[in-house]
């Protein structure tokens, strides 16, 4: 069976959390975006702790918390992503912070799975 393809953004749904307020909705998203591109989801900070989660990857205990840190970020980006309708961030959002707790609960997985395929999990 196919997947269907999520739409970038559910208006109906987007529209029914403002009360069909265009305006409002206009707002929010702008300012979803703006908190985005400015404030802990900059590409220096994941590149950062990206970094960091090589650097700790020696040690279980770090690597949980640089994986819990991720995580906590995904989550409230999938929050704000589903309240706004947008299905493929929020989809996108939710299997990233499953796939940092599936790790942190498991840290000696990502050391396997980043020996396995290190080059295609490394930034450039």
């Amino acid at each position: 069976m196919e997947e269907k393809e999520l739409p970038i953004i559910d208006i109906r749904m987007a529209m029914s959390q403002v009360d069909d307020d265009y305006e409002f909705l206009i707002e929010l998203l702008q300012d979803f975006l703006e908190d985005i591109a400015k404030k802990e989801f900059e590409k220096e900070n994941y590149d950062k702790e990206i970094q960091e989660l090589y650097a700790a990857k020696e040690k279980a205990e770090d690597t949980v918390i640089v994986l819990r840190k991720i995580s906590k970020r995904a989550h409230a980006v999938k929050g704000s992503a589903m309240n706004l309708g947008l299905s493929r961030v929020a989809r996108d959002a939710t299997l990233l912070e499953a796939m940092c707790n599936s790790y942190a609960d498991a840290p000696s997985k990502l050391d396997k799975d980043f020996s396995n395929n290190d080059a295609g999990l490394r930034t450039k």
